[in-house]
């Protein structure tokens, strides 16, 4: 789904995160894409959602700067 809607695929050391970590919610607005080491951060550290969530804001659509 996020490909579909972002027009590209998703780039080598990266995922899609779901931003309120249930997996079987794909909407657009819940999915984001992140790279292997910011999802570790976000489902490993403390203010980890919160991470993730900035994410989504800052990146909507877009993928991590410098991948594609």
């Amino acid at each position: 789904m996020w490909e579909a809607e972002a027009g590209v695929t998703v780039p080598p050391g990266c995922v899609i995160h779901h931003v309120d970590w249930v997996k079987t919610h794909n909407v657009i607005e819940n999915l984001v894409c992140v790279t292997v080491a910011e999802h570790e951060r976000i489902h490993n550290t403390p203010g980890g959602k919160e991470f993730g969530e900035k994410l989504k804001k800052e990146r909507g659509l877009s993928c991590p700067p410098g991948l594609v």
